[in-house]
């Protein structure tokens, strides 16, 4: 195995200023450990891994992060995210806050002006399906009633649902 690239003077300087900052997240003190342990004590990575619970290459990776990128890379990675997202949360909160403003009831939005006014602001065609994800996001709800026949009475509904107690009560 070739030897590890040694770590600059002024990344050294560094590490220690960071040794005395004060630190709440454990996987970021994990990852100032996995440096610390191979510049002060001279530990492998293989050691260094066994002590934290974590892989050797992973330890290796966050060597090499470190040598490159300082002490950004002992922050922890956030992973997920909107990485797709066609606009901001806040965009859309504004693009659907001028639907509400304009006396349309939230319960049943007009899908087809949003859609439209959607697809104006980024440039594309967009399936229906994202403008009711935007919709959910935003706390909107698509309210019906259930459907019934036109032609049926009164009686005919009263007695159903009698019907349909009796039923589910036996």
């Amino acid at each position: 195995m070739r030897p590890p690239t040694p770590i600059p003077k002024k990344r050294y300087e560094e590490l220690v200023s960071y040794q005395k900052m004060k630190r709440s997240d454990l996987l970021e003190y994990k990852r100032f450990l996995c440096v610390w342990l191979r510049l002060d004590l001279g530990m492998e990575p293989k050691e260094i891994a066994h002590i934290l619970g974590m892989h050797a290459n992973t330890v290796r990776i966050i060597q090499r992060d470190f040598i490159y990128r300082g002490a950004e890379a002992f922050l922890a990675n956030k992973c997920g995210g909107r990485h797709r997202q066609l606009i901001t949360a806040e965009k859309e909160k504004d693009l659907l806050s001028a639907f509400e403003e304009s006396g349309i009831d939230t319960s049943m939005p007009a899908l087809n002006g949003i859609k439209e006014a959607f697809e104006n602001h980024i440039g594309h065609k967009v399936h229906k399906s994202t403008i009711y994800r935007i919709l959910h996001r935003n706390g909107w709800q698509n309210v019906a009633p259930c459907p019934g026949h036109p032609e049926q009475g009164k009686e005919a509904k009263e007695s159903s649902k009698k019907r349909l107690r009796l039923k589910c009560s036996l």
